[in-house]
């Protein structure tokens, strides 16, 4: 009994040894697991708010660029639209101010009862570029109606050539309306000695030439250089 006791004796505390060492194992191990855990959770949730964040920059950068690039699209549409317009008012001034005039044109003038044959045709004459121009005016009409939303888009600066084109039209209407009282003032014998001297300039300003009292010509040179500058900037740029 003695030996038996004897023998149990280390064995109960080897066997309590080697089970504390194996819950000490246990343990550790749960331990162990449960920090792996927790540090994959951690490294999860960073990659998640990572890209979360990410995922948050790159739609405002893609918002931002697409607004830019609305933006640009308006811009670059009405830029297209102003400059071909200017263009072609380029075109219809100096097609308008064309010298000469082809039989019936200038006949939409108000006229003098009074008026000869002759007489009808010369007022006529001097009518007919006005008269071109008049023709076009609901295409002159809806340039000048995207003056404003030109200058919204592009600064108020950009109402400069807007404003050569109408004075060029206007200086062209002026012209026409003095050179037709100084013509029925000759023809009625009270034309006024002066006359002459500032008819060639107003002849000038209705019928195109190479004469230097052409104010017109560098007028519309200038508007339509001015307006293509402007448009260029949105033109020849697309937003990255």
């Amino acid at each position: 009994m003695n030996n038996l006791t004897s023998l149990l004796g280390p064995a109960v505390i080897a066997a309590a040894i080697s089970g504390t060492i194996s819950v000490i194992a246990l343990l550790l191990s749960l331990r162990t697991t449960k920090l792996i855990h927790t540090e994959r959770l951690t490294f999860e949730r960073n990659q998640i708010e990572n890209k979360f964040r990410s995922d948050i920059a790159l739609a405002e950068k893609k918002l931002e660029l697409d607004r830019a690039l609305a933006d640009w699209k308006r811009q670059t549409e009405l830029a297209e639209q102003v400059l071909s317009d200017f263009y072609r008012a380029r075109d219809l001034f100096m097609a308008a101010r064309s010298p000469g005039s082809f039989p019936g044109e200038g006949a939409t003038r108000p006229q003098d009862d009074n008026e000869s044959k002759s007489d009808a045709e010369h007022l006529n004459a001097i009518y007919a570029p006005f008269e071109r121009l008049t023709k076009n005016n609901s295409f002159f009409a809806d340039l000048h109606a995207r003056r404003y939303r030109f200058m919204a888009l592009f600064g108020t600066e950009a109402a400069q050539p807007f404003d050569l084109l109408r004075a060029a039209h206007s200086e062209i209407f002026t012209a026409t309306e003095i050179l037709l009282e100084e013509e029925n003032a000759l023809r009625l014998e009270r034309r006024s000695p002066t006359a002459p001297e500032y008819i060639k300039e107003f002849k000038a300003t209705i019928w195109r030439s190479h004469a230097s009292k052409d104010i017109i010509t560098p007028m519309l040179d200038t508007a339509v250089a001015t307006i293509e500058k402007i448009c260029r900037t949105v033109l020849e740029v697309r937003p990255q």
